[in-house]
């Protein structure tokens, strides 16, 4: 049964196993191979923002969000491209240099990959529920805040929740299927490293920040708009000295 491609580290491991249980031969004490290789993604992974940043915005799939699912999917191969291993005598689980771009996707295949995981995903969510976006519309149609149509203002609230749950998870489909129109004319950084450039430094999050940038006021967001724009600020990664927006 082919289980595609397997990252060197999990074969070494399987391979010491094997010598284990076949010939009694016992592998080195300490840390293997996997265990290294999953520190050094999550090393990278702190550069991806917070839990809470991580997540479907109003407007688009947070920046963060997608780092953080490349980051869980990238293969060795990509890794030690993007992150390269720090010599030492001892074993180091951060990258050799600081030029990880945590805004910018890691390959092609890394992306494509990325892409199916959260679609997958939102897609398992949507089927989780009973009814249809437009059922709840009209379920809701003739209705205010206080009910109607033999619904309480209770109940009436748990539709209008689930209904705009199921059109943040379909927009954020939309978001998935502009972002796969784009997989041709993406900058990858593993083409940036084989070309010998260095990976610009993070800057605005790409996608839908335009459009929600345009929005803003230098106080904030227009009343009129139903987007919310926060107000630029510090980002969390550690290695990025920048000013971006949050969406």
């Amino acid at each position: 049964m082919s289980v595609g491609p397997v990252d060197n580290a999990t074969l070494t491991v399987i391979n010491k196993t094997r010598n284990f249980l076949e010939h009694g031969v016992m592998p080195w004490k300490g840390l293997d191979e996997v265990d290294q290789l999953l520190l050094r993604k999550l090393s990278v992974l702190t550069q991806c923002g917070s839990v809470q940043s991580q997540r479907i915005n109003h407007a688009n799939v947070s920046a963060h969000l997608l780092c953080a699912m490349r980051v869980h999917l990238v293969n060795q191969t990509d890794l030690d491209i993007v992150c390269p291993k720090a010599d030492g005598p001892w074993f180091e689980p951060k990258c050799e240099d600081d030029s990880f771009n945590w805004t910018l996707p890691i390959s092609r295949d890394n992306e494509v990959a990325t892409l199916n995981a959260l679609e997958g995903s939102i897609k398992v969510l949507l089927a989780g529920y009973t009814t249809s976006i437009e059922e709840d519309e009209a379920l809701l149609e003739g209705t205010s805040a206080e009910g109607g149509n033999g619904m309480g203002p209770t109940v009436r609230a748990a539709v209008v929740m689930r209904l705009r749950e199921k059109q943040l998870l379909e927009r954020a489909l939309d978001d998935v299927s502009a972002l796969r129109g784009k997989l041709d004319n993406c900058t990858y950084q593993v083409g940036l490293r084989a070309r010998g450039v260095p990976s610009p430094m993070p800057h605005v999050v790409p996608g839908g920040c335009a459009d929600v940038v345009a929005r803003c006021s230098p106080t904030g967001a227009r009343r009129s708009s139903k987007r919310r724009c926060l107000k630029t600020k510090r980002s969390a990664a550690p290695s990025s000295r920048h000013t971006w927006i949050v969406c």
